[in-house]
């Protein structure tokens, strides 16, 4: 402040984006950005200049994902057939729009929830080890983390819909926090070939339309 009297302060935030008053409107929303906040720290004044410290912290949770496949020891649907995945998204997934810096510091406006992909997924081969899959990405913290996912057997797709993600012991939803990492494992076991089955080839017709009795009506 130009002032000696008037005390100046800092904040900041990051990334770098569109400043309005106290309003920074995040430019890019596709989960693969770390917002952070820098609270205000004192800046002193012209008669007393001060060197401010900015503590950035993380505005969203992160999450991380691994994969690994289970095979069946015999008699496996999958045997020689390669298992790789293609897609995992997050539903009902937000990231910040817009953050304040004073004097209600935090996020004050999220995106609309919506179906947001994982990034970075490429034909990821999947084996009896857990391999990283995909970018973090980072989103606003919640009660329950639900999921889609796509992986591809032999060239055919089969698609996980609305998976809950629970904790370890696998009774509880988990939950993710603010500021905090999250790692998900994501198993797929091999279905085992039913005994004796045999397999089907189906063939399917459409009966013709037939005409009806006529109908009319007098509007009046």
């Amino acid at each position: 402040h130009t002032t000696a009297s008037t005390k100046s302060w800092l904040a900041a935030v990051a990334p770098a984006g569109t400043v309005s008053g106290t309003t920074v409107t995040i430019p890019q929303t596709d989960g693969e950005q770390d917002v952070m906040l820098a609270d205000a720290a004192e800046a002193g004044s012209s008669s007393s200049a001060s060197n401010p410290e900015l503590t950035f912290k993380h505005l969203t949770t992160q999450l991380n994902f691994e994969m690994k496949l289970t095979t069946q020891a015999s008699g496996g649907e999958w045997t020689d057939k390669t298992v790789s995945l293609k897609k995992i998204s997050v539903q009902d997934a937000q990231v910040p729009a817009e953050v304040n810096v004073a004097p209600a510091s935090g996020v004050s406006k999220w995106t609309d929830a919506a179906v947001m992909n994982v990034g970075g997924i490429s034909s990821v081969a999947l084996g009896a080890d857990a391999v990283r899959v995909g970018n973090p990405l980072m989103i606003q913290a919640s009660g329950q983390v639900v999921i889609d996912a796509v992986i591809s057997v032999g060239g055919t797709d089969i698609t996980f819909s609305n998976v809950t993600i629970k904790k370890q012991d696998n009774t509880t939803d988990l939950s993710t926090e603010a500021g905090k990492s999250h790692l998900i494992t994501l198993n797929v076991t091999e279905p085992l070939t039913p005994e004796d089955a045999t397999k089907m080839t189906v063939t399917a017709t459409v009966t013709d339309w037939v005409a009806g009795d006529a109908g009319k009506a007098d509007l009046n």
